[in-house]
């Protein structure tokens, strides 16, 4: 879990280095990305084929959790397999 890459963390260099080991790393990445971030980290991550981005509106901040939850669930299980 990484909450929140914005633009203050991206100054860090070993932060930087910590969100590329994870991205590319063999676990499961949930990360939370500010919405008008423009960072070529940032780009690569959304542009992964084993990227899928959810935004937040105000239509769905109720139930993007079990959207997200569930998500989780069955990788969780596909791990065991």
């Amino acid at each position: 879990m990484i909450d929140e890459v914005g633009p203050m963390e991206l100054h860090s260099r070993s932060f930087r280095e910590a969100v590329t080991r994870a991205v590319e790393g063999p676990k499961p990445v949930l990360g939370i990305l500010h919405h008008r971030l423009q960072d070529p980290l940032i780009n690569s991550i959304k542009s992964r084929k084993d990227t899928t981005v959810y935004e937040v509106t105000p239509q769905n901040r109720e139930s993007l959790h079990n959207i997200i939850a569930e998500l989780i669930a069955k990788e969780a299980e596909r791990l065991k397999a």
